[in-house]
């Protein structure tokens, strides 16, 4: 990842609880990047300011 190219940008990931999503958190997060994270894990423990729990399948649930 190129530090212009995401420098204090704002980044939605999905699955941010995961190996992939984790590791991509913390990259972002390093690039100063307003990170916007999405997980259905029961028990989120994410490294990012703003995150939720939804299964983005259910568009009701994607909507809020």
């Amino acid at each position: 990842m190129s530090n212009s190219c995401y420098f204090e940008k704002k980044v939605l990931v999905t699955g941010g609880s995961g190996f992939v999503g984790s590791s991509l958190l913390k990259k972002l997060r390093e690039r100063k990047c307003k990170v916007f994270t999405l997980d259905m894990a029961n028990e989120i423990e994410i490294d990012a300011p703003y995150s939720s729990k939804i299964d983005i399948t259910k568009l009701t649930q994607v909507r809020r």
